[in-house]
Order: structure tokens, then sequence, then C-alpha cells
């Protein structure tokens, strides 16, 4: 977790991947507490936002796209969680690519988090945001087993 934190701290973009219930979110907002105790920074599932962007196109009176993703683009550090829930669209990824982007061209780190293994990572993510996170950050893969089947397991 230092490791990670100290990456998002000198503007490296980490994705974190792993399968279900080996504490990424958990790390991801434990590394964003602290960060926020200095800075600005914002949680948010790919699902949530992915809502938030369809509900302006319906809206009234309208708000947009942009009034969504404005306060994401301009904060210090930015969680997006469950990236893999975008599916193909083309439209999804176009939008998460747009705030990825432009936090990329800022200079402002970001850390997406994936329930993935290894080999999906890139199709999930798509080329561009995989090439950005390969240029200026870091993969970090979890493979350690799940707290939670273990927790289950134990009773």
């Amino acid at each position: 977790m230092h490791d990670v934190a100290t990456k998002l701290r000198n503007g490296m973009d980490i994705c974190l991947a792993g399968a279900c219930g080996v504490g990424k979110t958990h790390m991801a907002c434990s590394i964003l507490r602290s960060a926020c105790r200095h800075s600005s920074g914002r949680y948010c599932s790919a699902l949530e936002l992915s809502s938030r962007v369809r509900a302006t196109y319906h809206e009234s009176p309208r708000r947009t796209e942009y009034d969504v993703l404005a306060p994401l683009k301009a904060c210090k550090f930015l969680v997006i969680d469950d990236w893999q829930y975008l599916g193909e669209l083309e439209g999804r990824h176009r939008i998460f690519f747009d705030l990825f982007d432009s936090r990329y061209r800022e200079g402002l780190p970001t850390l997406v988090i994936l329930n993935s293994d290894e080999r999906r990572v890139a199709t999930l993510l798509g080329p561009q945001v995989t090439s950005r996170i390969s240029g200026s950050g870091e993969f970090v893969y979890i493979t350690w087993p799940s707290f939670r089947a273990n927790a289950h397991k134990e009773g």
C-alpha cells in the first residue's frame, strides 16, 4: 500500500487488478483518505459515474456530461472502482477515456481498480488507457487469496 501511495503522490497512474475480495478497494480508500488530508480527492465507482452521465441525457433542467466530469477532472487524486463493469460499449469507453486522458494531460494521478486477471486488463481498459498507464504509471496485480473467501471459510 505504501508503494502505491508513493507512486500516486509522485503523479503516477496506477491500475490495481485482481480477484474479488483481495482488498483492492480497501487499499485504494485508505490511500485516498491519507492523500485527502493534504489535497482534494474523489472516489467513484464506474457504475455510479456511468449512471450519473446517462442521467444527464434525461434531466431537466439539463446538466451536461461536463457538469458531471469536471469535478473529477480537477481533483488532485481520483479512484475509479470496478472499471470492468463498463463493458464494451463505445460511448462509455469514450467518456471514461475523456476523463482519464484529461487527468493524464494535467499530470493528475488516477487509480483504476479492476476485478480481473492480468490477461484481461488491457481489453477491459481499452488500448488508449492501457497505453497511458504503461507510459506514466504502473499495473499492480494482486494475487493473494481473497480475504472474503477466507473469512467465510473460517466462519
